[in-house]
C-alpha cells in the first residue's frame, strides 16, 4: 500500500511525493509490462479473464486467447503491437457467456454434445471429428478454422470422450457414442461492450503490477474515467503506472496522448487506437535511461495523420505523442511526452517528458521495494538503516546515468523534526538524466 501524500495517512504504506525543486546495494522493480484490452472481442469465459503472455512464448495461451497474437485479427493485433517492446503483456478479456455448441443424436438416448470451451462467435470457428479406428474405439480431433488444434486417440466410449480435457471445447453425452465425420459448432455469440465494461477493465488493472496500459478509445466517457483512475492509481495506491490514449489533453503525466498512427503497407492502416497499442509496448519496455524519441516503429512503410512542421509544433505544445517520418524515411515516434503541458508548483515542464517520468517512477518503486512499512525501527538505528539504503539507491542510480548531481548526505535524509510515532518522514533531492534530444550545432566558416 502506498501513494502519495499531502498530509498524515490513515493506512500504514511507503508514502512518495515529487517537487521539482531539490530539498535539502538495493533491489530494483522491473519495467517491461504492458496491458491491453481486448473490449469487443469474439472469444471470452464466464467471467472476465487478465491472460498473461510472455514475450519468449506468445501463444502458450492459445486456446485461452482463442487464436496467435499474430492472427489476422484487428482486436487481438492489440497484443501483438505491444509485445514489439514489452517483456509481458496482460491481455483483458471480457466475459462472453454465449458459446457455440452442436449435438449428434446416434439414436434414441444415444447422444454426444461438444460446446465450445468460451463464450463469443469464435466458437463457431470450431469443427469436431469423431473417427472409429480399425482395431477399437475412436480418434477425436478439435479443429479451428479447419486445422487440427488437437487429437485424442483410441477414446473407447461415451465415457472416455466426456472426460477429455480438451482446451477448446466441452464433451458431454450419453449412451453408446459414434463417430460422426463434422461436428460443426453454431450459436456462439458475441457480448455488445457498454460503458460498464471499460469500467470494469479499468478495475481489473488494480489487480496486477504493470507499467502501461492502452486505453483505446475515444468515447469521453470512458477517458474520463480511465483519467480518474490513473490518479487515484499513482496518488492513492502507489502504483507508478501511465495510461495510453488517443486524442485525449489530459495534462497530465499520467496519460500519453497519441493523436496519430502509421501503415504497414496501403491495405494495413493503424487506427490511432491501436497505436496507443504499441505506444504502451514502447514505454513499458523503456527503462529509466531511456527515451523513445525517434524510436523506430519496425516495418511502418508512413505516417497515417502526418503533421507538417507546424503542425508538429504545435502537438508538442498540446501534449500530444505522434508519428513522424525521418530523413530516412523510417518512420519514428518524434518526441517522448505525456499529456503535461501547464506546470505546477510541484511539477515544473520537465515533468512532460517520459523519460524523467520512468526516473522518478522507477526511484519510486524501488523506494517501497527496499523501504517497507513495518521493515525497520522507528528510531536512530532504524533511521540510520533507511538512510544508508537510500543513498546507495542515489548512487546506483547516478552511476546508470539516470540521475545526476548526487549528494548522498543532503539528498536523503530522515526528517526528525516531523517523525514520531509510527510516521517517518524522508527528504529525498533528485535530478534526473534527460536524453540529449535538442542538438544546436553552430558552425564558424572560414
Amino acid at each position: 500500500m502506498g501513494g502519495t501524500f499531502t498530509g498524515s495517512k490513515i493506512l500504514p504504506g511507503t508514502y512518495v511525493r515529487y517537487k521539482s525543486k531539490k530539498t535539502t546495494s538495493p533491489g530494483s522493480a522491473v519495467r517491461g509490462i504492458a496491458v491491453v484490452p481486448l473490449i469487443g472481442y469474439d472469444w471470452g469465459g464466464a467471467s472476465a479473464a487478465m491472460v498473461r503472455i510472455d514475450s519468449d512464448s506468445p501463444d502458450a495461451n492459445l486456446a485461452q486467447i482463442g487464436r496467435s497474437v499474430y492472427a489476422d485479427d484487428a482486436i487481438v493485433r492489440l497484443i501483438a503491437l505491444a509485445l514489439e517492446n514489452a517483456e509481458t503483456v496482460y491481455a483483458y478479456i471480457p466475459a462472453s457467456t454465449t458459446k457455440a455448441t452442436k449435438t449428434e443424436t446416434f439414436s434414441t438416448n444415444n447422444t454426444l454434445t461438444v460446446t465450445a470451451k468460451y463464450g463469443g462467435t469464435r466458437g463457431n470457428d470450431i469443427t469436431v471429428s469423431v473417427v472409429a479406428r480399425t482395431d477399437s474405439g475412436f480418434d477425436v480431433s478439435v479443429l479451428v478454422d479447419g486445422v487440427e488444434a488437437e487429437k485424442f486417440e483410441k477414446v473407447a466410449d461415451m465415457t472416455a470422450i466426456t472426460a477429455l480435457e480438451s482446451e477448446w471445447v466441452v464433451f458431454t453425452g450419453q449412451g453408446t457414442l459414434g463417430a460422426v465425420a463434422s461436428m460443426v459448432l453454431t450459436g456462439g455469440a458475441d457480448v455488445t461492450p457498454t460503458a460498464s465494461t471499460w469500467t470494469d477493465y479499468l478495475d481489473a488493472l488494480e489487480g496486477i503490477t504493470f507499467n502501461t496500459a492502452a486505453v483505446p478509445t475515444e468515447t469521453s466517457t470512458v477517458q474520463s474515467a480511465a483519467i480518474s483512475k490513473v490518479n487515484s492509481m499513482r496518488d492513492n495506491a502507489g502504483k507508478t503506472v501511465q495510461f495510453v490514449m488517443p486524442n485525449n489533453a489530459a495534462n497530465n503525466v499520467g496519460i500519453i496522448n497519441v493523436s496519430n498512427s502509421f501503415a504497414y503497407s496501403d491495405s494495413d492502416q493503424l487506427t490511432v487506437g491501436q497505436a496507443c497499442a504499441w505506444v504502451a509496448g514502447a514505454e513499458a519496455g523503456a527503462d529509466k535511461v531511456t527515451s523513445n524519441t525517434y524510436k523506430v516503429v519496425p516495418n511502418a512503410d508512413r505516417v497515417v495523420g502526418a503533421l507538417t512542421v507546424a503542425g508538429q509544433e504545435a502537438a508538442v505544445k498540446a501534449g500530444q505523442l505522434f508519428f513522424i517520418t525521418d530523413d530516412a524515411g523510417t518512420v519514428v515516434v518524434c518526441y517522448d511526452i505525456n499529456s503535461l503541458v501547464s506546470p505546477s508548483a510541484d511539477q515544473d515542464l520537465s515533468y512532460r517528458k517520459n523519460r524523467v517520468i520512468h526516473t522518478l517512477d522507477s526511484f519510486a518503486d524501488d523506494l517501497r521495494l527496499n523501504i517497507k512499512p513495518n521493515m525497520f525501527n522507528n528510531n536512530d538505528e532504524g533511521w540510520s538503516l533507511m538512510e544508508g539504503i537510500g543513498r546507495n539507491l542515489l548512487m546506483q542510480y547516478q552511476a546508470d546515468n539516470a540521475i545526476m548531481n548526487v549528494n548522498p548526505e543532503e539528498d536523503f535524509f530522515v526528517d526528525k523534526t516531523r517523525t514520531s510515532g509510527d510516521e517517518c518522514y524522508f527528504e529525498v533531492g533528485i535530478q534526473p538524466v534527460d536524453s540529449a534530444e535538442k542538438l544546436y550545432f553552430t558552425i564558424n566558416t572560414r
